[in-house]
């Protein structure tokens, strides 16, 4: 996911969908709270504006009821196959990253490779100290269930 000493890190998967299909699911704020982090926590959709200069925000809740924020900005938004916006966990306000989201088409599958760049490497390392890597994997599986659920 991160290799040492560098500033990014990087997420692949295959998706067992077309890419029209997976894009409109990744950017439709119906279909986020159904894939978006791991399944124990709500997570509540604030505002989603896919455009460049649009806005995203997303509140998750622990079991415990703690809160967790994530918001950013949209830079590029090509559908189907590229989305970059500015990724910025509440709980570190000032480590504000880059995310860029790639979206392939592979025969009826579709290939997604997601890049986080990080200002340094003590914020990305912080990131990684929150133990995001199986997260981040079953961010994917839960998106692949609703993708087949959906066809």
């Amino acid at each position: 996911m991160a290799p040492e000493g560098q500033l990014v890190f990087t997420v692949g998967y295959l998706f067992d969908a077309p890419v029209d299909r997976v894009f409109a699911a990744w950017t439709d704020p119906a279909a986020v709270p159904a894939w978006w982090g791991p399944a124990y926590l709500t997570t509540t959709v604030e505002t989603m504006e896919v455009r460049p200069g649009g806005q995203w925000s997303i509140e998750q809740r622990d079991p415990r009821g703690g809160i967790h924020r994530f918001r950013g900005v949209y830079h590029t938004v090509a559908p189907p196959h590229l989305l970059v916006s500015t990724f910025e966990y509440g709980g570190a306000p000032d480590h504000v990253a880059l995310d860029t989201h790639r979206f392939e088409a592979v025969g009826h599958q579709t290939r997604y490779i997601g890049h986080t760049a990080f200002q340094a490497l003590a914020n990305r390392d912080a990131m990684l100290a929150t133990n995001c890597e199986p997260g981040v994997r079953e961010t994917m599986e839960r998106m692949a269930a609703l993708l087949r659920r959906s066809s």
